[in-house]
């Protein structure tokens, strides 16, 4: 009997009520075959999940770094900006009058940086000279070296950009012995009027300033405000420079 049974499994189709059914090898195969494609798929599942783990892994990290990167980023422009401001009351100046034309010779440089000043009330950046020895010239005789310069058009707080431009072009000495307008503080009882910053190189931090958030995608409403604070800004940079050095007095 039993060996009735398994020829009858064997044999290639089982008859069942007249009809034609699978033969047990083949099904026993496709048993087989979905077993082995189930295995695979969890084989599959198992590697993408380790991907996805990897991934956000990297992820985490890329964050990680960008934040860093944004950290070191940001103490390399501080670490300028300290140098810059040390080294700022001593920056050289350099400047050119109608009176030294004949000692230009014949060096068109030379020549060119007069008739500049002296046809050019104000100067934008975009008209911003270059010259060889390093410098940017600004207008009215108002001169920077290049990287310091650089340094200034990355800070972002326009404040920051006013204050540290003033002491580029006056240096931090000339400016604790200035004031913004000439006229005497009513806030501090006794002072004495001190010599105003000249109005030509006021109008260059101006002009400077209306560029610097231009560049940056601010409307006209929000430059002609920081405009307006120019000499709120000066003044600000002069009393800190006074409060710095009465500390270090005393």
């Amino acid at each position: 009997m039993k060996k009735q049974i398994s020829a009858k499994r064997q044999s290639d189709i089982l008859d069942s009520d007249e009809e034609s059914v699978v033969s047990y090898k083949l099904y026993q195969d496709l048993q087989d075959s979905c077993v082995i494609l189930k295995n695979r798929l969890r084989d599959k599942d198992l590697v993408i999940a380790e991907k996805d783990d990897a991934m956000r892994k990297l992820s985490e990290k890329c964050r990680r770094m960008t934040v860093e990167l944004e950290k070191l980023r940001q103490l390399n422009i501080c670490l300028q900006e300290q140098l810059f401001l040390k080294n700022a009351g001593s920056h050289r100046k350099w400047t050119m009058s109608t009176g030294n034309r004949e000692s230009c010779g014949t060096d068109p440089i030379q020549r060119a940086m007069v008739c500049e000043r002296e046809n050019h009330g104000e100067v934008s950046l975009e008209a911003l000279v270059e010259k060889d020895f390093g410098e940017v010239d600004l207008g009215h005789g108002v001169l920077l070296d290049k990287h310091k310069w650089k340094v200034i058009q990355r800070m972002d707080s326009h404040s920051k950009f006013c204050k540290s431009l003033a002491v580029a072009i006056w240096g931090a000495d000339t400016l604790k012995e200035r004031s913004v307008t000439g006229s005497k503080s009513n806030a501090v009882k006794g002072s004495v009027a001190k010599p105003p910053l000249s109005p030509e190189k006021v109008g260059v931090i101006r002009e400077c300033l209306k560029e610097h958030p231009e560049q940056r995608g601010y409307q006209r409403e929000a430059v002609d405000g920081q405009l307006r604070l120019v000499r709120r800004f000066l003044s600000e940079k002069i009393c800190d420079i006074k409060r710095k050095v009465g500390v270090n007095s005393e």
